[in-house]
């Protein structure tokens, strides 16, 4: 007999979203289809047991009756880091960017603490003629890991959104645009503290908590009614190799500064990743030997009367980020 299909990850047509204009309301245009290794963006209703309710009992300790909860929307996308899409995504988490122009090029700058936050409309097809379309969408977390290694850069982030749609049969999508361009590696990111690099430092992962949360308005509908911003998180795992006394005194001095890991391509073609006001903690260095020592130190960002809590620069060709997309 000949072989059955069955959708596979590398079935997915396309990813697309597009900013919402009414929180959980599809806006009719152009989506931007961006690329990604893995989203467990579902909608869940977990089940319990209630033994009050339901029809006649043919026993005394079966369960009789079950009840849906509230139904949430959340899940993480695994996305590539590229060199014009990870705009998108940065876009989702912290607002539209600063944009200045330099020479044939653009730079785009997205500040973290920003109240009002965008929320967008994402569709998935799984299958030809068969679409997921998720609603009210925000960004809730990111987590960016810098350290010399294989393979392309991968960036996860959290989502929250309102409500899902698993058997839409159409595109809610105009056309679908896509943006191009490449990726960044892991290759060869660069490490800064207060602006000098540093020769020691094996890994640096920023972990960013935006602080979203459902509103439970009365609105006559089991779904969230909007979505808001709460306090921001910002912390950093960083690992160093252990030579002298350098960390644990930056530790115990317990000072601000900025820390920075940079990918770049070119000169003209950049990731900067920043906490402008960051203070690593105090610890000490427990021998582990033989070999080499490896510390691991928690830094948390703060903002400060002139910076954020976290900064993020982007340099590319890509002349804006608003919606509909213009390339």
């Amino acid at each position: 007999m000949p072989t059955g299909s069955s959708p596979r990850g590398r079935g997915v047509q396309h990813l697309a979203l597009r900013h919402e204009t009414t929180f959980g309301e599809p806006v009719a245009g152009d989506f931007v289809a961006l690329r990604f290794y893995s989203n467990s963006l579902e909608e869940r209703s977990p089940l319990s047991d209630d033994n009050v309710l339901g029809a006649a009992i043919s026993n005394q300790r079966d369960v009789t009756e079950h009840e849906e909860a509230l139904p949430t929307v959340t899940g993480d996308i695994v996305v590539p880091v590229g060199e014009i899409e990870f705009g998108y995504w940065l876009s989702l988490l912290f607002g539209q960017p600063v944009t200045t122009p330099d020479g044939d090029d653009f730079v785009h700058v997205w500040e973290s603490g920003a109240d009002i936050l965008p929320t967008a409309t994402l569709e998935e097809v799984r299958r030809p003629g068969k679409h997921k379309v998720f609603n009210g969408v925000a960004a809730n977390s990111l987590n960016l890991v810098a350290q010399k290694e294989s393979g392309k850069l991968q960036a996860t982030i959290g989502l929250i959104g309102r409500s899902e749609n698993p058997f839409a049969d159409a595109s809610i999508a105009g056309d679908i645009v896509r943006p191009g361009g490449k990726f960044f590696s892991r290759h060869s990111p660069g490490y800064a503290y207060n602006g000098a690099s540093e020769s020691k430092v094996i890994s640096f992962g920023m972990a960013l908590e935006n602080g979203i949360v459902a509103d439970p308005f009365m609105d006559g509908s089991p779904y969230a009614g909007g979505m808001s911003a709460g306090p921001t998180v910002m912390n950093a795992t960083l690992r160093a190799r252990y030579s002298d006394e350098t960390w644990q005194d930056r530790g115990r001095e317990g000072g601000y500064f900025s820390h920075d890991v940079t990918w770049k391509k070119s000169e003209n073609l950049w990731l900067k990743g920043e906490f402008p006001a960051a203070r690593v903690e105090k610890r000490s260095a427990p021998t582990t030997g033989p070999g080499f020592e490896d510390l691991d130190f928690t830094v948390r960002g703060k903002q400060s009367d002139t910076a954020p809590a976290a900064r993020f620069t982007l340099k590319n060709t890509h002349p804006s980020y608003d919606m509909p997309v213009i390339v």
